[in-house]
């Protein structure tokens, strides 16, 4: 009314703060993969910090123990100190203070067979397909729920695995395959076969 000015009332949905983490909480895990990461130690890098505690929990979920770091730097005196603990890492590509690709060469240097599925929230670019040619286990896009967490992760296990069962041959697990494609999400048969074939170099 003139003069007297206007009363608005606006209606918001109600969205809770952690509803992403919470609905990659919920998704139904991977029995398969859950099998394969339970009792592992995961050494997680990352520069985001809500990126290390998400993971974290997405991971003890699944029976691993879980170590992080968001500095990079720290990362490789931990892991030569500890190596002989780790049974795999997850590493971010892109970091402020150091690059993943130094990180992961100093790990190798650390421990040759070393398991390291890099991750990035850009596609897997030059770098990352450089450090997967060099023996990386996989490739982990961001921003990730527990689904795919858990498959690539097992994935690699699993690879590497029938990489030694195997004297080093190329061989995939039909069964398995098919169960840990279902758990991450991925459907390209190629790209599988590229981050199984990786595992040789292991």
């Amino acid at each position: 009314e003139t003069g007297k000015g206007s009363v608005f009332i606006l209606h918001f949905p109600l969205v809770e703060a952690n509803t992403a983490r919470e609905r990659a909480d919920k998704t139904p895990p991977s029995t398969a993969a859950q099998d394969i990461l339970r009792g592992r130690h995961i050494l997680l890098v990352d520069d985001e910090q809500f990126v290390c505690d998400v993971g974290k929990r997405l991971l003890e979920a699944a029976g691993c123990t879980v170590t992080t770091f968001v500095h990079g730097a720290e990362a490789v005196p931990f892991y030569r100190e500890h190596w002989t603990e780790i049974d795999g890492v997850l590493l971010d590509l892109m970091m402020p203070e150091i690059h993943g690709r130094d990180i992961f060469q100093a790990f190798k240097a650390i421990n040759p067979k070393v398991i390291i599925v890099i991750s990035s929230g850009y596609s897997q670019d030059t770098d990352a397909q450089q450090i997967l040619d060099e023996g990386g286990a996989g490739f982990l896009r961001k921003p990730f729920g527990l689904k795919e967490l858990h498959g690539v992760l097992a994935r690699a296990f699993h690879s590497a695995h029938q990489a030694d069962g195997k004297n080093k041959c190329h061989y995939i697990n039909p069964e398995i395959d098919k169960i840990l494609t279902a758990a991450d999400g991925s459907h390209d048969k190629k790209q599988r076969q590229i981050l199984y074939s990786k595992s040789q170099k292991i």
